[in-house]
């Protein structure tokens, strides 16, 4: 944290004497630190500044990267019309420089934006000209993330042969891939499939492996989403103080950023979670052991643990997500 302070500062004074070439030096960097700390001032500050510089500098790649950073944080704001006009923005941007990789990967964010706004079929068509931009550039690595989101809308939407073909698609491209966001995205979008077809050890094995990734990398959104997941596996299971660890962790990353999509998932599943169970006595101890832990120490506990599937029963299959009401913001990492 102290990093980030420095880095803070550092832009800053970089801003204000309208040091154009350093602001473009670490623009990139620190919007994404600012983003995970959820310092949303902070961040419109650094990127609104960043922009005009990399234009004046003409460095598209760096745009290009701005860009796709705000719209991320559209996203999480729930600024959907926000989100969309960046997005389309970055992908006009791509191809007027011919970069295909960029336009591939846009189109898939296009498509998870369709689909968190309810546009299953919008999303469907989008990701199909994701995967052929992703092959005429060479980018194996995103049919990870492609098919495992076509797997997710298929069995949302009932097909649930063309959705074990998306996920076995997505599975096969993931031994392989070596991006860590977008083999975070894949283990737990897979993850909750399998938990929902019914699958609770693979489930179970998948979502631990991206909640290690997320933690190593300091992907504190992505973390929160797995912790969500993973306490609505325990909770399915009757797992209680597995449950309320993770449900207790995934909010504790957030809690400071009020108004923020994903904080607002996390309070209300905790809140859920609290009356329904609440008054269990193992419930209530893991709560309070976990009263001061930051998220991390948390979720360290929960990984050294030995994976609960191992005495636990099959889960029925479910074609809603188990800790939440369905909502916007369901796909996203």
């Amino acid at each position: 944290m102290a990093e980030l302070g420095n880095l803070r500062a550092a832009v800053r004074w970089a801003i204000a004497r309208e040091r154009d070439d350093l602001v473009a030096e670490f623009a990139a960097e620190v919007a994404r630190e600012l983003a995970e700390a959820g310092l949303w001032a902070d961040f419109d500050l650094l990127t609104d500044a960043a922009h005009r510089a990399l234009e004046r500098l003409d460095r598209p790649e760096k745009v290009q990267r701005l860009l796709s950073y705000r719209a991320q944080m559209a996203q999480r704001r729930g600024a959907d019309a926000e989100a969309d006009r960046l997005l389309r923005q970055l992908l006009n941007h791509a191809r007027a420089r011919g970069d295909l990789r960029c336009a591939a990967d846009t189109l898939f964010e296009i498509a998870s934006h369709e689909a968190a706004c309810g546009a299953a079929d919008a999303a469907l068509e989008t990701l199909e000209r994701a995967a052929q931009e992703a092959d005429a550039a060479g980018f194996a690595d995103l049919h990870v993330s492609i098919r495992a989101m076509e797997a997710r809308l298929r069995w949302d939407g009932g097909d649930s042969a063309g959705a074990a073909a998306a996920a076995d698609a997505s599975a096969a491209a993931l031994g392989g891939c070596q991006d860590r966001d977008i083999r975070l995205f894949g283990l737990v979008t897979l993850g909750v499939l399998h938990r929902d077809r019914g699958d609770g050890a693979q489930a179970e094995r998948l979502l631990r492996e991206a909640l290690m990734l997320a933690r190593d990398g300091e992907r504190t959104f992505a973390a929160s989403r797995t912790l969500l997941e993973l306490g609505a596996l325990y909770e399915a299971w009757e797992y209680w103080p597995q449950a309320a660890r993770a449900y207790r962790a995934a909010d504790r990353i957030h809690a400071g950023l009020e108004g923020a999509r994903r904080r607002e998932q996390a309070s209300r599943a905790l809140a859920r979670f609290r009356r329904r169970h609440g008054a269990r006595p193992e419930v209530q101890a893991a709560f309070a052991a976990e009263r001061a832990a930051p998220w991390y120490e948390t979720a360290a506990r929960l990984l050294a643990a030995a994976p609960v599937s191992r005495g636990a029963a099959s889960l029925s299959p479910a074609r809603e997500p188990l800790y939440v009401e369905k909502e916007k913001g369901t796909l996203e990492t």
